[in-house]
Parts: C-alpha cells; structure tokens; sequence
C-alpha cells in the first residue's frame, strides 16, 4: 500500500472511530496549543482583502472552521483524499464546501477548481514530504 493510501486509510479510522482527528477532537493540551498556534500563523496572513480561501488538506475540517469563526465573511472551499474525514466535515461545518480530492492527482480535483484569494495547506504539506521522499 503506498504512502498516500495508507496515510487515508489511518485518516478515515480516525474520523469514524473518534468522530474528527485524534489531534484536533478530544486532543491532548500540546495538540490544541499547537492548533491554535497553525491557525493564529494562518488568521495572520488573510487580510480584509481576502474573500476565499481554498483549505488543502482539509482533513476534518477543523482548521477551516477555525479560520471562519474569526472570519465570517470568507467563503472557505476544503478538500482532502479522507472521503470519511470530508464527510464528517461537512455535517460538522455546513457553511464550508467540503470536497474529496488530491492534491497529487489532478483528476481526483473539481473542475473547474475552486477560485481562490489565498490557499492554506497545514497538516497535509508533512503528509506530502513524506509521499515526495
């Protein structure tokens, strides 16, 4: 099984064995100080400027969700490879569009893609180094 899949796989028995990831639902204090610290880098950088934003590798959506509760005015896209993690995502977070799709395979992509002001890529970018080496 290569990288990817296996990576899916563990992904989508975390959402539905724990209802979100292990490290952003029920998380430990280190893994929520560590969220809050990604978010705040990422609230840093959308400016008043910005009015979409596309979430790669959205995961469970908990990023997104955290990026609209302190700017509701954004319209947020996520998509992620965990078809089990984007469709807890989507009941979770109804006023995100949530996508199955890869960053690595463009076919896996809506078309035509989301526009987007800005795209963030948090958890993921470890998860494609890893894939990459």
């Amino acid at each position: 099984m290569n990288t990817l899949k296996k990576n899916v796989t563990v992904f989508n028995s975390n959402v539905t064995d724990n209802g979100g990831y292990l490290y952003t639902t029920n998380a430990l204090l280190s893994s929520i100080l560590a969220n809050k610290r990604i978010t705040d880098a990422m609230l840093a950088m959308i400016d008043d400027a910005v009015h979409t934003v596309i979430d790669i590798g959205t995961g469970d959506g908990t990023y997104a969700n955290d990026i609209l509760q302190q700017k509701p005015h954004l319209e947020i896209t996520g998509f992620d490879p965990a078809a089990e993690a984007i469709k807890s995502a989507s009941e979770k977070y109804p006023r995100i569009a949530f996508l199955t799709g890869d960053i690595l395979n463009i076919s896996t992509l809506p078309v035509p893609p989301p526009k987007a002001s800005i795209s963030v890529l948090s958890g993921a970018f470890c998860t494609i180094l890893a894939i990459r080496n």
